[in-house]
């Protein structure tokens, strides 16, 4: 009888393997699987800015957390103000809560996304102050959907003006992501990715999207991740790194991205600016 309840709780030898190393192969005959379900999620988002690095964190839920996402304990980490991704996650009875030390700070200077409060339904918890999300229950997942990046690293090196919520786009953005302070940004980073290692159950899968470039030549929020974040860092925080950041440059050519290509270019993209941590 013991066996029996066991083998039930006990993951599968396929999914141990899944949450343990990333295979785009695996993860393209799902996203085939599912092609109408991410056609459908695609059209639900309606925020184009950002549609790629949702797509992706959505449907890597699903590969990671199953169909049915009911009942999914999640913290969205950075979530801001009326994000299209929690409405859809809502809208699948995902138990979610937000996360966000200055909530509506990046909508208040981007009024073209439209976004508003989520009420009835569509409202979650939102945690704001990082000593109550450490005494909060922990969750099943975490996203995090460009958190680590401007709204964490807006110093300029030697010690410049520190970047604004209103210079989170166009010619200041563009400034600041080569000239933000390496330290500072790290010490930063650091901080908030405990927070959330922390928040995590054991075997929880931490998904941390960034914002994708406009050009494959320009500087990203991947690669400053990339810089200050070591694998070192990853173990003492007691999380593996399932995807590392692995920018693709548009003058290579890789066969094994075809198939996610040929299914959603947005799911590409965002995969691409896209880390999966596994909570140890």
């Amino acid at each position: 009888m013991l066996d029996r309840i066991l083998a039930m709780i006990r993951p599968s030898e396929q999914e141990r393997r899944k949450r343990e190393t990333f295979s785009r192969q695996a993860f393209s005959g799902f996203a085939e699987r599912n092609r109408a379900a991410i056609t459908k999620t695609s059209e639900l988002l309606k925020e184009p800015p950002f549609n790629g690095i949702s797509l992706s964190t959505e449907a890597l839920l699903h590969y990671y957390c199953g169909e049915d996402l009911k009942g999914l304990r999640l913290l969205d980490a950075g979530c801001g103000v009326g994000a299209p991704i929690d409405r859809v996650l809502k809208q699948e009875g995902v138990d979610l809560t937000g996360y966000d030390t200055s909530p509506g700070a990046f909508e208040q200077h981007s009024p073209e996304l439209n976004r508003t409060i989520p009420q009835g339904d569509q409202a979650f918890l939102m945690i704001t102050d990082p000593e109550t999300l450490a005494h909060t229950k922990k969750f099943d997942a975490i996203i995090s959907l460009r958190m680590f990046g401007f709204p964490l690293a807006r110093m300029q090196k030697g010690g410049g003006p520190t970047y604004q919520d209103k210079d989170a786009k166009g010619e200041a953005y563009d400034k600041w992501i080569t000239q933000y302070d390496r330290s500072r940004t790290r010490q930063g980073f650091l901080r908030e990715l405990e927070r959330l290692t922390q928040a995590a159950k054991p075997n929880a899968m931490i998904i941390i999207s960034f914002d994708i470039p406009l050009s494959m030549s320009d500087s990203s929020e991947g690669e400053m991740w990339q810089d200050c974040i070591k694998h070192e860092d990853l173990q003492r925080l007691g999380v593996t790194p399932v995807k590392d950041y692995e920018r693709r440059r548009a003058t290579s050519k890789h066969t094994d991205e075809e198939p996610l290509q040929e299914i959603s270019t947005e799911l590409l993209l965002g995969l691409r600016e896209t880390v999966i941590l596994r909570k140890i």
